[in-house]
C-alpha cells in the first residue's frame, strides 16, 4: 500500500494505526477514499504498506467488507466509554510491530496520551513515528512532541451523501429529541465550550458524543446504526451552529 494503496515502492515501509474517531471525527468502517488520502499524505521515500483500523463496533463485525492490506480491529465499548479497549489494542499492535522488525515507521492517527509510553518505546528502538494533523480532539502537546513528522491527510470529515433518506422517521424524531435533551441538560458554559470546539474542528468532544449516543439508543431501545450516528452528529453540530 504505497501512494497507489497496493504496492510497496523503494524507501521506508510504514504501517498506519488509524482510529477513525480521531481522523474523521466519527467512528466509521475503512474506505478506499480515506485510505488513499492517508497514503497520499506520506512524505517522499515513505510507503504506506499496511493499515490497522480500530473500531468500537457493537454489531456483527464479520459484516465489514474486506479491503486488501487493511486489518480491522473491532474493540468492545468498555463500561466507562473512555476508549480504553481501543488504546490497549493499539498499544499491543505497537509492541508487535517493534519486535517484528518488518516496518521502518508507523503513522498514528490518534493523540490519546495513553499511547505516549508505547510510542516512546517504539522510537527508542529506532522506529520512525508520524502523527496526523486531521484529528477530532484537542491537540496534546506531549503527543505532538513525540512525532518525528506530522502528515495531513485530506479526508472527508462530514457526512457523505444524503443519509437522511436512510434514516426512518422514528429515528429522525428520536435524534431530534436526543439533541434537544442534551441542550436542556447542559449549562451555558458547557454549550459555549462545545460551540467553540465545533467551530475549530471536525467531530465532537468524546464525552458529548457518548452522551448523545446514549440518549438516542435509550429512546430507540437499541444501538444506533452507522447512518443514524452520522446524522445525529451532523444535526448536533448544526444545532450548535444555529443552523437548525
Amino acid at each position: 500500500m504505497s501512494k497507489n494503496m497496493h504496492s510497496s515502492g523503494r524507501g521506508a515501509d510504514f504501517v498506519a494505526l488509524i482510529d477513525p474517531y480521531w481522523l474523521l471525527g466519527r467512528g466509521a468502517p475503512p474506505d478506499e477514499i480515506t485510505l488513499r488520502a492517508v497514503a497520499a499524505a506520506m512524505p517522499g521515500g515513505a510507503n504506506l504498506v499496511r493499515v490497522y483500523w480500530y473500531l468500537e463496533f457493537e454489531g456483527a463485525h464479520d459484516s465489514l467488507r474486506t479491503i486488501p492490506h487493511v486489518t480491522v480491529r473491532p474493540c468492545a465499548r468498555d463500561d466507562l466509554d473512555d476508549g480504553f479497549e481501543l488504546v490497549r489494542s493499539k498499544a499491543g499492535d505497537l509492541r508487535e510491530l517493534v519486535t517484528g522488525g518488518r516496518f521502518e515507521g508507523v503513522v498514528v492517527a490518534s493523540l490519546d496520551d495513553r499511547l505516549a509510553v508505547s510510542l516512546e518505546h517504539a522510537k527508542s528502538l529506532g522506529l520512525q513515528v508520524f502523527g496526523c494533523r486531521a484529528t477530532a480532539e484537542e491537540r496534546d502537546q506531549r503527543m505532538l512532541r513525540l512525532f518525528d513528522e506530522m502528515i495531513e491527510p485530506r479526508c472527508e470529515c462530514g457526512i457523505i451523501g444524503k443519509l437522511d433518506d436512510s434514516v426512518s422517521e422514528q429515528a429522525a424524531s428520536i435524534i431530534k429529541s436526543a439533541i434537544g435533551r442534551w441542550h436542556t441538560e447542559a449549562d451555558a458554559l458547557e454549550v459555549e465550550r462545545v460551540r467553540q470546539f465545533i467551530a475549530a474542528r471536525s467531530g465532537l468532544p468524546r464525552p458529548v458524543d457518548s452522551r448523545l449516543l446514549f440518549l438516542g439508543s435509550q429512546q430507540l431501545g437499541r444501538e444506533l446504526s452507522v447512518d443514524e450516528r452520522m446524522v445525529l452528529r451532523q444535526r448536533f453540530r448544526e444545532s450548535c451552529q444555529g443552523l437548525i
